[in-house]
């Protein structure tokens, strides 16, 4: 597992799975060859981009459907996001009976008390898939 954060920019986790260690070759997934998404943060998960914009490969993407507020949003208390659209996208790109959009905050709010557990709830998400082996997974945001 890798990630990579630009100063105070989006972060991007590549994982691979494997049944055997020494299948897996590279820690990088490069664009367009994820198997799947874990898009943790709408906004990033449809940015031109996340993962779903090169959704090739993507048999499946799993979206927390929670707007987290942006480094913006101090400046511009009154930014209106354009969740439906956003969802629209990720949508069309991936394919409708591709993605899945989830209340990944609520429900990490309901179960720990507190949202700071709703990436952490993502890995739950994963355990919870069929037969994960040999994917690659790029969470679009961790």
């Amino acid at each position: 597992m890798t990630g990579l954060a630009q100063k105070g920019g989006s972060v991007y986790t590549h994982i691979r799975i494997a049944s055997q260690p020494e299948e897996i070759h590279a820690v990088r997934i490069a664009a367009g060859e994820a198997d799947a998404v874990l898009g943790c943060d709408m906004i990033v998960a449809a940015s031109d981009e996340g993962d779903c914009q090169d959704a090739e490969r993507i048999y499946e993407a799993v979206i927390n459907g929670d707007i987290s507020p942006t480094g913006g949003f101090p400046q511009n208390p009154d930014m209106q996001i354009p969740k439906s659209d956003m969802e629209a996208a990720i949508r069309e790109a991936v394919g409708v009976d591709a993605v899945e959009f989830v209340d990944a905050t609520g429900l990490a709010s309901s179960l720990i008390g507190d949202s700071i557990a709703t990436n952490l709830s993502w890995w739950a998400t994963l355990a919870e898939r069929p037969d994960p082996t040999g994917c690659d997974i790029h969470p679009a945001r961790y």
